[in-house]
């Protein structure tokens, strides 16, 4: 499996963590951490990081420590890649954004 599949995996999950976190403390207590809700920010850069990972390096480069995940793995992807990435990244901001204005008409 490619590094950044993996990495994209992590984010997914986390973004979902938070994002549930968020919701419900926001539901149960009327507040949150605002950087609960860049939950979708994770879960985005996740999803694009499992459809376009990138780089051509696996998890095994990266246990025998021959690349580092930021500097090889991220920086060395693909214009293709890197641009998916972020243009996931802006879009879950947009989502988080309005979530949070969501939540709020909501509970409030």
């Amino acid at each position: 499996m490619k590094a950044a599949r993996t990495l994209g995996i992590f984010l997914l999950i986390i973004g979902c963590i938070m994002t549930h976190i968020g919701y419900t403390s926001y539901a149960q207590a009327g507040a949150t951490l605002r950087a609960l809700l860049s939950g979708p920010i994770f879960v985005l850069i996740g999803l694009a990081m499992l459809v376009y990972p990138g780089s051509s390096y696996t998890n095994k480069d990266l246990r025998t420590n021959r690349v580092h995940i930021i500097t090889d793995v991220i920086l060395k992807a693909p214009f293709k890649a890197k641009f998916v990435w972020i243009v996931a990244g802006i879009i879950g901001f947009i989502i988080s954004t309005v979530y949070r204005k969501l939540l709020a008409s909501f509970f409030i």
